[in-house]
């Protein structure tokens, strides 16, 4: 890529880490640094056909104009991706609600019924003095002819009043104490994973029948590239599989994931299915 300089006609490029600006018109653009070479690869989205983003590429090598405005970028993007990978996930803390038992009114003594003592009863009344001679002489006459001795008068006792029960009072009970809240700290997910491991498949190949898949270290694309035009089997399968036409690349990429080598595996079952 180069520029015409002190031409009414030069192409002026302004790099963003997510954007180029050409022009006055801004794309936007994804940066791969080739660690080798040293060279920059800028991939736009220029516009759309049927349906599909449309790719182009850059590469700006180190002796041109535009490098270091392109490298900065370049690394601008890639420190981004990093820090977004590196950003810890929020702590949620989960406080249970403290239930406090409202404290029992003390229980009401019933009240005590006293029964009022009875009066005295007595059998026979006390009877007068002529009254009582009268009774004295029957019961003497009744005694010589029957010679049996007059029946004792029985004189009914007075009953004692009934004890009333001792009252019970109730002690008022002390309320409950809460016990205390114990707080769970939620775990962070990326510390029980642990390290992420290496992308120790990035170099390698899946080869069938005309077609192959490609783990593209420098441009960090997961690639599927065919011999020839496949059939509409195989790109059903190849679109279903997340994977999108680059005219530049003149493949099916993915970006270079864990994510997309697992779907590179499944899509090589599908592929072998198809077209062998």
């Amino acid at each position: 890529m180069t520029n015409t300089e002190n031409t009414t006609n030069a192409t002026v490029y302004t790099f963003a880490p997510d954007a180029i600006t050409c022009n006055g018109r801004t794309f936007p653009a994804e940066y791969s640094i080739n660690p080798t070479s040293g060279n920059v690869f800028a991939f736009l989205t220029i516009g759309e056909n049927g349906g599909k983003p449309v790719t182009v590429r850059l590469k700006v090598e180190r002796d041109e104009a535009e490098y270091p405005a392109i490298l900065a970028a370049a690394q601008q993007e890639r420190e981004a991706r990093k820090a977004a990978k590196q950003e810890p996930a929020p702590v949620t803390v989960a406080v249970e609600p403290v239930t406090v038992e409202q404290e029992q009114p003390a229980p009401v003594a019933e009240p005590v019924t006293v029964q009022q003592e009875q009066p005295a009863t007595v059998a026979k009344r006390e009877q007068p003095a002529a009254l009582a001679a009268y009774w004295a002489k029957r019961r003497a006459e009744k005694q010589a002819a029957q010679e049996q001795p007059a029946a004792p008068v029985t004189v009914e006792q007075e009953q004692p009043a009934p004890v009333a029960e001792p009252v019970t009072v109730q002690q008022e009970q002390p309320a409950p104490v809460a016990e205390p809240v114990t707080v769970e700290q939620e775990r962070d997910p990326k510390q029980a994973r642990g390290p992420i491991p290496e992308k120790s498949f990035i170099g390698l190949e899946i080869k069938g029948n005309g077609w192959k898949i490609l783990f593209d270290g420098d441009h960090e694309r997961t690639r599927v590239i065919f011999k020839r035009e496949p059939n509409a089997a195989a790109k059903a399968a190849i679109e279903k599989a997340g994977f999108y036409w680059s005219p530049v690349l003149q493949s099916w990429n993915k970006k270079l994931t864990f994510k997309a080598y697992r779907a590179a595996q499944a899509l090589a079952l599908d592929l072998r299915a198809v077209c062998g």
